[in-house]
């Protein structure tokens, strides 16, 4: 029925962010239903998948989730973990935009970004 693990993992994935337990997947084109299905996890297997999230958050995401350090702390930490190809400059650039996009108290949705262009390409565009 579900042709694709990736599929269940989504469908999993929006019942641990909405504390659901049932789930209806509904595949379709853009004009017609072709199949949906009732997909019913159980709260262990949610509260595993949760537990798994927790854990990926903790060991990669936490430190640019939190809003007491500087970018230049920031700076420290991700200094050795970039790949060759991304430059510091540009990555504190897009990273300064992210933390202030996603800073409490900015709700979103937010205007489009599309117009933004990061000081590192402008530059280069001169």
């Amino acid at each position: 029925m579900i042709s694709s693990t990736h599929e269940l993992v989504q469908v999993l994935h929006h019942a641990m962010v909405y504390s659901l337990n049932l789930v209806l997947l509904i595949i379709c084109d853009k004009r017609t239903i072709l199949r949906g299905i009732w997909i019913k996890f159980d709260e262990e297997v949610v509260k595993k998948y949760e537990m798994f999230l927790a854990n990926i958050y903790y060991h990669t995401f936490q430190w640019a989730y939190d809003i007491t350090k500087t970018i230049a702390e920031t700076r420290e930490e991700v200094q050795d973990c970039l790949p060759k190809q991304c430059d510091m400059e540009g990555y504190l650039e897009y990273y300064g935009i992210w933390k202030e996009m996603f800073k409490p108290g900015n709700y979103l949705p937010i205007p489009p970004t599309l117009k933004i262009v990061p000081y590192h390409f402008s530059k280069w565009n001169k």
